[in-house]
């Protein structure tokens, strides 16, 4: 591995470094790595490449590439190109990064917010079916059921502070459209 790095072009290692960035990120909101290291070398590109071309660069397998490719299609961060020619299918990643997480707090990150809501709301009327909300419960039970209660009242406020922030006339549009716009500015 330390003679291939010793070829690489000061760029294409630049490259490299920005890719890796960029997935241990993309690990830590949780997602594969691969994920993120795939998007960021298309990103990067500066036209569309295949997946046998996006594999090389970044010393993956064909058909771990092959997976990460399909996972950032389903979430519409990379669409297929066509080149006049070539049979093989191209790819580009999508370039409103903005755009790109609107989508991914939508989708994912409410949704998960709304099922914990669902199961701490189900907790709670398990309690006071069981009685535990009662004059009889026990200090157990009350502090389960007092403390279940203030987790549901944070999730809820995290997500009214998520759909405020993120939502068509939240205050995080304005701001992510302008960081695309800034970033359209400086090509």
């Amino acid at each position: 591995m330390e003679s291939e790095k010793q070829t690489l072009s000061p760029t294409a290692e630049c490259r490299l470094e920005v890719c890796h960035a960029i997935g241990q990120l993309m690990e830590l909101w949780g997602f594969r790595k691969n994920l993120g290291r795939v998007w960021t070398v298309l990103f990067l590109s500066d036209g569309p490449m295949s997946a046998a071309d996006i594999a090389d660069h970044l010393s993956l397998s064909r058909g771990s590439t092959s997976m990460a490719l399909q996972e950032l299609l389903r979430w519409g961060v990379v669409r297929k190109s066509w080149k006049q020619g070539e049979r093989k299918d191209f790819f580009e990643a999508e370039e409103n990064v903005a755009k790109m997480v609107l989508r991914v707090l939508n989708e994912r990150e409410l949704p998960a917010i709304d099922e914990a809501i669902g199961s701490l709301k189900g907790v709670l009327g398990a309690l006071d079916r069981n009685g535990a909300a009662g004059a009889e419960a026990s200090e157990e039970e009350e502090t389960l059921l007092r403390r279940t209660q203030d987790l549901l009242a944070l999730t809820v406020t995290g997500r009214s502070l998520l759909k405020n922030l993120v939502g068509p006339h939240g205050p995080a549009t304005p701001f992510l459209k302008m960081l695309s716009k800034e970033r359209e500015g400086l090509e």
